[in-house]
């Protein structure tokens, strides 16, 4: 039997972006609505990834510890399963406001920076 109205299942999203504001993060749910975020996780894994994020996400952070922070994360959350072929890696930096996403080769360096900081 069908219900209008009724949603059982639905996404969840991540929006980021930059302007002359500064940066910004949004998380949007099934039901429509819309929340403002300095850092979040959503998917497998992602209560444990907020505990991290908040734990270490800081206002005044560098850009290489924010390019280095979702990784961190991930790599708490992952442990070893967490390698160039099982993330993507992008960001966007206050100054140039460019969307750069990582090749294979990138993400390996960076990777690389975590085990040798």
């Amino acid at each position: 039997m069908r219900h209008a109205g009724v949603r059982p299942f639905g996404v969840s999203f991540l929006i980021a972006g930059i302007d002359s504001n500064g940066p910004s993060l949004y998380l949007t749910d099934p039901s429509g609505a819309m929340w403002s975020y300095f850092s979040f996780a959503i998917g497998s894994g992602a209560a444990e990834a907020r505990v991290y994020l908040e734990e270490h996400y800081k206002e005044d952070m560098s850009d290489e510890d924010l390019k280095l922070l979702p990784l961190r994360t991930l790599k708490e959350v992952m442990g070893d399963n967490l390698n160039k072929n099982t993330c993507d890696v992008a960001y966007i930096l206050k100054d140039d406001k460019t969307f750069r996403l990582l090749n294979l080769e990138e993400k390996e360096e960076m990777l690389n920076k975590l085990q040798y900081p």
